[in-house]
């Protein structure tokens, strides 16, 4: 079954290549939809469609993230941390809408959701397959680093859900802290010494790149969508 709305909700400006179930994952499992154990252990759940066909997903425009938090600049970096680390799997080209471009406010993009009829104008006019709606609902700095969010990748044509995601990242968590070690070691090397993996859990910065890593991780990679076909029903 696919997982279909009539309205999503919503979550620089250039083409560029590249614990728990909330509510609305409990729906989609509730519906018969099918819930994708994570890539990466212990990194939440996220769902894809069984008819996701991914290989014509050519181009997707990434909405600049709602920021539900009090720190006005979490949404804009984290925006771009996770279109910078989608873009690092070669899957599609991104494009990000920022908030208070010209583009979004002619458009009237500052709403709470979209009609069908409204996602095919935004596939119009902006030559997309797809959109990346997303919410920061979490957000802290300090005394410890920790992001929640909340990701919908929607197909423009039909409006259904390609893919979804809902996780909370706490620096204080130890399976985080686990992860953050393995990211470190496999993805960073030895560049902070001697603050080691540690940097992760005092810079904002190469925190939103290990959230930003984690989440492309649950995206399939380009060679397995050159095999991906819609099931058949």
């Amino acid at each position: 079954m696919i997982a279909k709305q009539n309205a999503v909700m919503t979550g620089r400006s250039s083409w560029t290549r590249g614990r728990g179930l909330s509510a609305v994952f409990w729906g989609l499992i509730l519906c018969g939809c099918t819930v994708v154990n994570p890539v990466v252990p212990e990194t939440g759940q996220y769902y894809i469609s069984p008819d996701a066909d991914f290989s014509r997903i050519g181009r997707v425009v990434v909405f600049e993230f709602e920021n539900q938090t009090e720190y006005p600049f979490s949404s804009t970096d984290l925006t771009q941390a996770v279109t910078d680390g989608l873009q690092r799997k070669n899957l599609f080209n991104l494009r990000i809408i920022p908030r208070d471009s010209d583009l979004w406010q002619d458009m009237q993009l500052d709403k709470s959701s979209f009609t069908n009829q409204e996602l095919l104008d935004i596939r119009k006019r902006l030559s997309a397959d797809a959109v990346l709606l997303g919410r920061v609902k979490g957000y802290q700095p300090y005394p410890h680093l920790m992001s929640s969010l909340h990701l919908k990748l929607i197909d423009l044509n039909t409006g259904g859900i390609f893919w979804g995601l809902e996780q909370i990242w706490d620096s204080t968590d130890q399976s985080v802290q686990r992860r953050m070690k393995m990211y470190y070691r496999d993805k960073m090397g030895d560049i902070y010494d001697p603050l080691n993996w540690q940097v992760l859990i005092t810079s904002p910065r190469e925190f939103h790149k290990f959230v930003a890593d984690e989440v492309a991780q649950t995206l399939p990679h380009a060679a397995q969508i050159l095999n991906m076909r819609p099931s058949v029903r």
